[in-house]
């Protein structure tokens, strides 16, 4: 009987348990995990009558209520990501929306990562200053991307940008002159040449280009300063040998001459090397000297010295004594201020008289050796002297030089915009800072804007015109007067 009784109790125990499991097991548990990933459309079986039945009637949870909300989450944030996937290469430069939005293609990172963050930082100050600051996006022309024409394609076909400025040289440049041309976006480079314009007639070049410091060089010195016969040092390079072009041609155009044209290598500096390629500015070796009547006089009297080592040891001496002859007045140095430190003492070295700010050079040293046809001999410059670290490890040689202003701002006068902005009393160099302000503000005025044309504006760098699309600079000229830029 008892163990009858024992199966009883057993089968009942058994019969509950599995009732109790087909209670769970009837109803599928949804996680919120679970029903995020559903989609909208299929039915969700949920548990909701066990949680009625455990909640008051009046803090019942809808299960469909919130199965609906997570859906319509779930479907904005599928938009967004699906949005993004789409535009995604846009992503990748942070592009905005409104209408008058610039891309700033500089060297981020790099080898000149230093001056491309520089003008990035002047672009953001400039821009803020404006009345209605431009949307600006900025893209490493270091990044892979870059050179990799098709993506450039597709970034300004699906969103152009309404402006590009930069980049910093030629061969960039060109990079981008085919995809920017695709939906006509006007290009503004830093690059100083002059011949990109050819390929891309909204390419606008806002440096300083060659022609543009060539012009104000030899206006200055033919029109105020009355030179007319000329010399020229310049680097073999493609910038160096467009630099000798220009000028030949503008000398030449003004009732000049260039008399004299002399390269150097563009790798050589030490003084060694740069002296060699000097010397050829003046007439001291023996084949030129031979038709000179001093050095013939010196023949005649060497004739009453005895013959052999005596003869010779006089004539060598007395030809030390002979002045230089060199037929220019003005010598132009189209190169780097680190390079112009050594070749100024190198031409002083070859005893040609430099008109310089010095008075003792001047009266005690290159008077001697100036002829009476001759006049001291004014060195030119360019614009990317003016910078104080052409006075580190300074020379006297450097008083006197001439050059054209990259920059007629007057920092006494605090009024000034671009002074207010910029003034730094440790800054050696403003020439990016004036490029970078000119631009924006040009940008700004004449071509967003139309309120003025392009002549009527006058910035950091003076006044400009347009010239064969070039932003042409009507330049000062300034003088180096004891380690201080003087306007000249």
């Amino acid at each position: 009987m008892m163990k009858i009784i024992t199966i009883i109790i057993v089968l009942l125990l058994f019969s509950c348990n599995k009732s109790v499991e087909k209670s769970w097991d009837g109803e599928e548990e949804i996680s919120i995990y679970d029903i995020y990933k559903r989609p909208s459309n299929k039915k969700v079986k949920t548990n909701n009558q066990l949680i009625d039945k455990k909640s008051d009637n009046n803090k019942k949870i809808s299960y469909k209520n919130l199965d609906q909300l997570l859906h319509k989450s779930n479907n904005e944030e599928m938009d967004k990501i699906e949005t993004e996937i789409k535009s995604e290469k846009l992503i990748k430069f942070s592009y905005k929306l409104p209408k008058n939005r610039i891309l700033a293609v500089l060297p981020l990172s790099g080898k000149y990562q230093k001056v491309g963050n520089n003008i990035k930082n002047i672009i953001l100050k400039v821009n803020n200053e404006l009345e209605v600051p431009f949307n600006i996006d900025f893209f490493d022309t270091n990044s892979d991307i870059f050179y990799k024409i098709g993506d450039l394609y597709d970034l300004f076909v699906e969103n152009p940008p309404t402006y590009i400025i930069g980049p910093l040289r030629a061969e960039e440049t060109y990079q981008l002159i085919a995809p920017a041309s695709i939906k006509n976006i006007p290009i503004f480079s830093f690059a100083p040449d002059s011949n990109l314009t050819k390929y891309y007639d909204k390419l606008y070049i806002q440096s300083i280009t060659p022609i543009n410091s060539i012009y104000t060089v030899t206006k200055y010195a033919i029109e105020e300063m009355n030179i007319k016969k000329f010399a020229i040092l310049y680097t073999y390079s493609e910038m160096g040998l467009q630099y000798l072009e220009d000028f030949t041609q503008f000398v030449t155009d003004s009732g000049g001459e260039v008399t004299k044209a002399v390269a150097i290598d563009p790798y050589e500096n030490k003084i060694t090397q740069l002296d060699k390629p000097i010397s050829k500015l003046v007439s001291r070796d023996l084949d030129s000297l031979k038709e000179r009547e001093d050095y013939k006089r010196i023949l005649r009297r060497s004739k009453n010295v005895k013959k052999g080592y005596w003869r010779k040891r006089f004539i060598n001496r007395e030809k030390r004594k002979l002045k230089p002859v060199f037929d220019f007045d003005a010598i132009f140095l189209p190169i780097s201020q680190d390079r112009a430190k050594y070749v100024i003492p190198i031409l002083a070295a070859w005893d040609i008289p430099l008109l310089t700010r010095d008075k003792r050079l001047m009266e005690q040293v290159y008077h001697k050796y100036l002829n009476k046809r001759q006049r001291y001999v004014q060195v030119l410059g360019i614009p990317f002297w003016h910078t104080k670290t052409i006075f580190e490890g300074g020379s006297k040689y450097l008083n006197g030089v001439l050059f054209p202003a990259a920059y007629s701002v007057d920092f006494e006068n605090n009024v000034d915009p671009f002074v207010l902005l910029f003034k730094k009393k440790d800054k050696k160099s403003y020439i990016y800072e004036a490029l970078t302000y000119d631009l924006l503000n040009i940008l700004y005025y004449v071509f967003e804007k139309k309120e003025i044309k392009i002549e009527d504006y006058t910035g950091a760098m003076g006044t400009y015109s347009l010239y064969k699309n070039q932003f042409f600079k009507d330049m000062n000229m300034i003088m180096i007067d004891n380690n201080q830029f003087v306007r000249y």
